[in-house]
């Protein structure tokens, strides 16, 4: 993901697919970290695996666009067409299907920010609301479970009137995307709500990429040089000369 040696490290969590779907008049709006479903690395560049591949998955921040509608100038049969491996003989060979070339007008693109009016129609990941599921019987518990954000940490209360809360925990944590507890209180009809209170540190999707990290690049600079290290940190080495020459005159 990136260009190579772009990124060499993913130094704090980040969540995987689609977090934020927008649409405007004209567009649709998708923002991505651009990990897939399925665990990604570690790669390795040699036999034994004892040196990573320079070019890890990385949160890529990215923001696509799609034409909500389009049209087709000299025409094809389809507005897209699938490039497939294949080889001498003809013989589709893996990776197979290895993308999509669109042919309508206008074309999606990736942008570096929203510049209409748009509305929200999905947000997830971190921005993800709480929904309880149906509660099950266990054990003489009520279970009580809901979707959750991975890294979340929850608070359960019940009421029977809407006007007087009890917090029942306010320490569930989430288990991948999901969280619960099992409810052992009075019988009786009784409303529950759940509120996520705290969420662990993550990568997020909006703003610059702040993980490059580890063997970080060193560039020559006047007077000494610059190197990125772990983070967003940046080493500046500046070398003095032994006699350095004087003030420019009439200046302080």
């Amino acid at each position: 993901m990136g260009e190579p040696g772009e990124h060499l490290a993913q130094t704090i969590p980040a969540y995987r697919g689609v977090p934020e779907v927008s649409y405007s008049s004209n567009w649709i709006y998708l923002r991505t970290t651009g990990f897939g479903q399925h665990i990604m690395g570690p790669w390795y560049d040699n036999a034994a695996r004892s040196a990573l591949f320079v070019n890890v998955p990385t949160n890529q921040k990215a923001l696509y666009r799609i034409p909500r509608t389009s049209t087709l100038t000299n025409p094809p049969a389809t507005k897209t067409s699938t490039f497939i491996c294949i080889d001498a003989s003809g013989t589709p060979i893996a990776p197979w299907n290895i993308g999509q070339y669109f042919f309508g007008n206008p074309k999606g693109n990736k942008v570096s920010s929203i510049t209409d009016t748009v509305v929200t129609n999905f947000v997830g990941a971190a921005n993800a609301a709480p929904s309880l599921g149906t509660p099950k019987i266990s054990g003489g518990n009520v279970v009580l479970t809901w979707s959750a954000t991975e890294g979340g940490t929850y608070r359960l209360e019940s009421t029977t009137n809407f006007s007087n809360w009890t917090t029942n925990t306010s320490a569930a944590t989430a288990s991948g995307n999901t969280s619960g507890y099992p409810y052992a209180g009075a019988t009786g009809l009784k409303f529950f709500k759940v509120t996520r209170t705290a969420l662990a540190s993550y990568d997020p999707v909006f703003g610059n990429n702040t993980n490059a990290s580890s063997g970080g690049v060193s560039l020559p600079v006047p007077g000494g040089s610059v190197s990125r290290g772990s983070g967003t940190n940046i080493t500046l080495v500046i070398t003095w000369p032994a006699n350095p020459p004087a003030p420019p005159a009439a200046r302080p």
